[in-house]
């Protein structure tokens, strides 16, 4: 009896990952930034937003990454040979 085993890891587009990258620290910087512009430092809160988009996008290509080779994974074939003994 031949079976075959599958198993699917999703790749998910980046629009869909984006959802996932806001963490509490990513929300923290995005009220520094209002914060930082209504008291009118401009540059600081520049300097903020840089890093801030600067972090989602290295994140954004670092978990595609992995979600990639995951699936690569997933997708291992081989050829089994199956010896047994009929009694």
């Amino acid at each position: 009896m031949i079976t075959c085993s599958l198993c699917h890891a999703a790749i998910l587009r980046y629009a869909r990952l984006s959802l996932q990258v806001f963490h509490p620290f990513l929300m923290f910087q995005i009220f520094s930034v209002i914060l930082w512009c209504n008291e009118q430092y401009y540059i600081f809160a520049g300097a903020i937003f840089v890093i801030a988009v600067l972090s989602v996008v290295s994140t954004l290509i670092e978990t595609r990454k992995n979600l990639m080779s995951l699936a690569k994974m997933a997708r291992y074939e081989c050829d089994v040979k199956v010896s047994y003994r009929v009694q």
